[in-house]
């Protein structure tokens, strides 16, 4: 038998924790979570990291990792990635990667290589200019004078890629902190993604999910990322916390803020099926199948191709 990975991707709200918990029963395998906010602690339900009965006695890896005042980058997670597959693959057991953070699974996918050099004081310098009036459009006009087609996949409001672009190409001459053209390397590895036969069935599940965390009290958690802004710097960016600031800051009514974060959300779950059709998927619809039979569909297809 090949020494190989098993991915289980896709929008949020697809019940992928779940499955993957049923699949590394029945594999023997361990999770690596992919998600670039539960490997913050102290950020439980916003994240919906999986609660101890839900992991249901299966090991499960990054997550509760650093706190939230640290800033955690898809070069450290490919690191901390790799580092947990040798692990599980080295007790003869199968690693399971598993979460919604497209940019996170590509980059271990296709084994990236970054550039990790970082100047913190060139780094508050452009925050500076960003904040400064049509700072924003004037570093991605900086960026597109480089790297026309970079620019263009940057919104202004994108300020934490925007900085670290312009910091690149200041420090190297590149707006990319590893090589574009590893882009269109497809990994040899499958991912399977779990989709919605109907999106309104997504959206669906987005929204009672979200009804969810707000009765688990989402919203003092959220308060805890305002409250702590400066510091929570990737918190306080994420969908899920920044979307009730204008509540606390008394711009906006609790229940616009919630509506806000079920629209954020359903754009957010649209660009991550975007970001993983890019890759070498098997999709599985969610909504036609049982956790069981999905189960069988995985174990099988993925026991198959490695014994090939």
């Amino acid at each position: 038998m090949n020494k190989k990975a098993l991915y289980i991707a896709g929008p949020t709200a697809s019940g992928k924790t779940d499955l993957a918990v049923s699949v590394a029963q029945r594999l023997d395998g361990e999770i690596i979570s992919c998600d670039s906010m539960q490997i913050y602690r102290l950020l439980q339900i916003g994240t919906a990291k999986p609660t101890i009965e839900e992991q249901r006695g299966i090991k499960h890896w990054l997550i509760d990792l650093v706190d939230p005042e640290i800033e955690y980058s898809v070069s450290d997670y490919v690191e901390d990635a790799k580092k947990c597959i040798d692990d599980i693959l080295s007790r003869g057991k199968i690693p399971i990667i598993v979460g919604g953070t497209g940019y996170y699974m590509s980059a271990l996918l296709h084994n990236r290589e970054y550039n990790n050099r970082s100047n913190s004081i060139l780094v508050d310098k452009i925050n500076t200019e960003y904040e400064l009036a049509g700072g924003p459009e004037r570093l991605l006009s900086e960026i597109a004078a480089n790297n026309q087609e970079h620019a263009a996949k940057l919104s202004p409001k994108d300020r934490k890629r925007i900085v670290r672009a312009v910091e690149l190409l200041r420090t190297t001459g590149s707006t990319y902190s590893f090589s574009p053209e590893t882009y269109r390397d497809l990994s040899t590895d499958k991912v399977f993604f779990l989709n919605a036969s109907v999106r309104s069935i997504l959206y669906k599940k987005i929204e009672n999910r979200i009804d969810n965390m707000v009765s688990k009290g989402l919203l003092s958690e959220a308060k805890l990322v305002y409250d702590n802004r400066t510091s929570y710097k990737t918190a306080a960016q994420a969908i899920g916390y920044k979307e009730f600031f204008p509540y606390f800051e008394g711009e906006r009514s609790f229940a616009d803020c919630v509506s806000d974060l079920k629209v954020s959300t359903r754009h957010y779950a649209k660009r991550q099926i975007t970001w993983f059709r890019k890759e070498n998927i098997e999709e599985i619809y969610f909504d036609l199948f049982t956790v069981e039979e999905k189960t069988d569909i995985i174990c099988n297809t993925f026991l198959k191709d490695i014994d090939d």
